[in-house]
């Protein structure tokens, strides 16, 4: 694993969300999921230590344990408890990687009295449209005579 970092290779996480309702919570989750752009675990140093603007982690600071390595938190008031988080740990020769969409907006609800009486409401709390999360890496291509190294695999856990 380390001669393939050391040799340019990267484990990248985006994510994104389409929604075409133009509903509020729709357009705030296409925000976080915009500003999250592409994170990166490399051989580089962490570009900074704020995990809401960092943009890359260094694979070997890993630890044995889940730690969260980048988080957007939503601009839009209404749903400022929302948030998407990147989180990873290392054991042996395996990166761990776990991507949080956490709608923790709560529905609103309410009552009151008008021209038709009194009434009252629960609001729904759902999320209209799609959400994506990619894992990609930056393969290496080995040259004719060159050393070979292997290029990982990964597979996806849960679905969201």
């Amino acid at each position: 694993m380390n001669a393939w970092f050391a040799a340019g290779g990267e484990l990248r996480v985006s994510a994104s969300h389409n929604d075409t309702s133009g509903n509020q919570q729709g357009t705030s989750w296409e925000q976080l999921t915009g500003e999250m752009g592409t994170f990166t675990y490399s051989v580089r140093p962490e570009d900074t230590s704020n995990v809401d603007s960092r943009t890359r982690y260094k694979h070997s600071d890993l630890t044995g344990s889940y730690v969260a390595h980048k988080k957007e938190i939503a601009d839009d008031s209404d749903y400022s408890a929302n948030y998407i988080q990147v989180s990873a740990y290392v054991t042996g020769s395996q990166i761990y990687i776990k991507t949080e969409l956490a709608d923790a907006h709560v529905a609103r609800s309410g009552s009151g009295s008008g021209y038709g009486g009194a009434w009252s409401w629960t609001g729904a709390d759902t999320v209209p449209g799609t959400s994506t999360v990619t894992l990609t890496s930056k393969k290496l291509s080995n040259a004719a005579g060159s050393v070979n190294i292997t290029n990982p695999t990964y597979t996806v856990t849960d679905s969201l």
